[in-house]
């Protein structure tokens, strides 16, 4: 009895009391058939849609559009911003590739799927997915199939920002016929709520928003016709009603999911006005925009998901909605924006500004919401500068340059707004427990919190080293949310994936269902004691004692030294994932390992009982991996000294 009220216990927590409730009210939904009977495909058809419409003229309604969304920037910005050069690596291949089969995939790679492309394959393990059955009964991960993120990429429709891109850089309308293509044959393949691409709201929400960039930005080309835009004005409304069918599921989730969904009817509600549920479901994606940034945003900018890739996926959604919001003269409140605020200074100090990198930390499912910039996946400053200039602060900005593209498409030339923001900068955040030490040549990143709400991996105490641009120690990823084979999920989020101390094979946690974990541990930041950053941190689920971790951090020009212990002194390991972009050998003595980066020569010491080398996986990209050196240091205390070797 008591295993099971622990369970039930740890399963609440996890999900949140305040979204407990509405995962109960969920399950009963589900089980009843009311969801089902809101989705079904009969009451999103042609004859409800057409009751639901106040329609004036359809000329006047793409007018209002065009006059109340982002604004195309001029070709010569465009191509003054970037060189033809890059801009064919980045945008026009991607769009050729396209329209050969070669479909864009988790921002990374290609795939094959044909022109136009199959939706509703799953091309990295050739599996089909259902058409015409009712969208909730499929989705899920799992056999018979597999990651149903591997079917949902494509459907996500990012290449329509490509090809509208392509367009206004080139002024040639075959890319707007391309985009096209692209919804028309996507609407054909996926009839209402009867494929998996229509079980996820978010995923119904991310596809309209880069169906609307495109519709509204080519409205000027020769091919976009009354006929096309009554389709997707169409699909706009079937989204809609989609939504808000069980937006409450995704606020229940207490993630980026409930931002992204009201996101997705507060815009359908704003440039939809003619539709006869407009007006309720702007009311309600507002309020919930402005709720849920007010929950999942920290106090010091930190986001709710312990994740990099996921605090960008917020910035994108939000900044979206205020933007569409600000251009229909019908803004969210000035805290929604202070918050947008919070997460563009909490994440800048941790941007690399040589490369955009930031931390692999946390879980990374490849999103990319707002493909706007011909940088990698991985660069994190078009956001960063986009959102610093939407929330008036420029000044911020460290430098200029291709990455600017998603600013010129997001915010344009405006810059108002500069003085609602007046962020205090944080360069070492206590809320969300994230530390940065070090200079912008060589800096150390250290988690140590005490969970508000779910963590994903077992990384506290994790410690990721940047050395002149180069992510020298690192993070495993993710690589995927489901795999066949469950050790290599696991894999990724264990404990000895992190750079960070284990006591045995002993966990920081206990894993609960799906994305769950049971028994968090308790991070604190001690302060500096006698020279020493101490970071103390506190597990107990394996154990009838409490395992206490210590790690000791002290810096010395570019050199830092990292001592490792456990409060009960027993034998424990201290983990180290090397670069692989880099070569290694042995050092100058014994336990070292030496690399040069970028031309400086950079070691790693480690005084410790026993020293194994041995492979371990990262994942940068969802859906790639690769092995990398790794190194276990065994030992009651363990201290590692890491720098430029003077």
């Amino acid at each position: 009895m008591s295993d099971l009220l622990s369970k039930l216990f740890w399963i609440g927590k996890g999900v949140g009391w305040i979204n407990v409730p509405r995962r109960v009210r969920h399950m009963i939904e589900t089980k009843s058939g009311l969801l089902r009977k809101r989705l079904a495909p009969r009451k999103y058809t042609e004859q409800p849609y057409l009751t639901q419409l106040n329609s004036a003229s359809v000329d006047a309604e793409w007018k209002f559009r065009r006059d109340h969304f982002f604004k195309r920037p001029k070709r010569n910005d465009l191509c003054a911003l970037v060189g033809d050069d890059i801009w064919k690596q980045h945008v026009a291949d991607v769009c050729q590739q396209a329209l050969a089969g070669q479909y864009p995939y988790f921002s990374y790679q290609s795939v094959e799927l044909g022109w136009p492309p199959d939706f509703n394959l799953d091309p990295v393990n050739g599996i089909q997915w259902p058409v015409g059955e009712f969208c909730l009964d499929h989705t899920r991960s799992g056999p018979p199939r597999d990651d149903i993120k591997l079917v949902w990429e494509a459907s996500r429709l990012s290449l329509a920002f490509y090809f509208i891109r392509n367009y206004c850089y080139t002024e040639n309308e075959e890319w707007s016929e391309s985009f096209w293509q692209l919804v028309e044959s996507w609407i054909d393949q996926n009839p209402v709520n009867e494929t998996v691409a229509w079980g996820c709201g978010q995923e119904v929400s991310f596809r309209l928003l880069a169906v609307l960039f495109g519709a509204i930005l080519s409205l000027d080309s020769s091919v976009t016709s009354m006929s096309r835009l009554a389709t997707v004005r169409r699909l706009a409304w079937q989204s809609g009603k989609r939504i808000e069918a069980n937006i409450n599921y995704a606020i229940s989730q207490g993630n980026n999911h409930g931002l992204s969904e009201a996101a997705g009817l507060w815009t359908i509600g704003l440039l939809f006005p003619e539709f006869a549920d407009a007006k309720r479901w702007k009311k309600k994606g507002q309020f919930w925009l402005e709720e849920l940034a007010r929950r999942q945003i920290y106090s010091d900018g930190s986001y709710i998901q312990h994740s990099f890739n996921y605090h960008r996926v917020a910035m994108d959604v939000m900044m979206w909605a205020w933007q569409v919001g600000k251009y229909c003269d019908c803004q969210l409140s000035s805290k929604y924006l202070e918050s947008l605020g919070r997460l563009a200074t909490w994440l800048e100090p941790f941007v690399d500004q040589r490369t955009g990198r930031v931390p692999n930390y946390g879980a990374n499912d490849g999103a990319n919401v707002l493909p706007l910039s011909c940088t990698d996946y991985l660069d994190y400053r078009p956001v960063l500068n986009s959102a610093l200039r939407i929330t008036g602060q420029s000044e911020r900005i460290a430098g200029s340059g291709i990455w600017d593209e998603k600013s010129l498409w997001l915010a344009g030339d405006n810059t108002a707004n500069r003085n609602v923001i007046k962020s205090k900068s944080a360069e070492v955040p206590v809320v969300g427990g994230y530390y940065k030490l070090g200079s912008e040549e060589s800096n150390l990143f250290i988690r140590c919190t005490t969970y508000r709400h779910r963590p994903s991996h077992n990384d506290m105490l994790h410690i990721d080293y940047w050395f002149n641009g180069h992510n020298v120690l690192r993070d495993a990823g993710t690589y995927r949310y489901y795999h066949n084979d469950p050790k290599v999920k696991s894999s990724y989020y264990a404990t000895s994936s992190h750079n960070t101390l284990q006591q045995g094979d002993l966990e920081q946690m206990t894993k609960g269902p799906q994305f769950l974990w049971f028994h968090w541990p308790n991070g604190v930041y001690d302060g500096v004691i006698d020279g020493w950053h101490q970071y103390t941190c506190q597990w107990t689920h394996s154990t009838q004692k409490p395992l206490i971790a210590i790690r000791r951090i002290q810096l010395d020009a570019q050199t830092f030294t990292v001592e490792d212990r456990f409060s009960n002194d027993q034998p424990f390991s201290s983990y180290w994932h090397l670069s692989p972009e880099i070569e290694w050998e042995s050092g100058r003595g014994l336990n070292s390992r030496l690399t040069v980066v970028n031309g400086q020569k950079w070691e790693i010491k480690i005084d410790c009982d026993q020293l194994r080398e041995f492979t371990s996986q990262e994942s940068l990209y969802y859906n790639q991996t690769r092995t990398r050196p790794a190194l276990q240091a065994i030992g009651t205390k363990i201290v590692s000294v890491f720098g430029p070797v003077q």
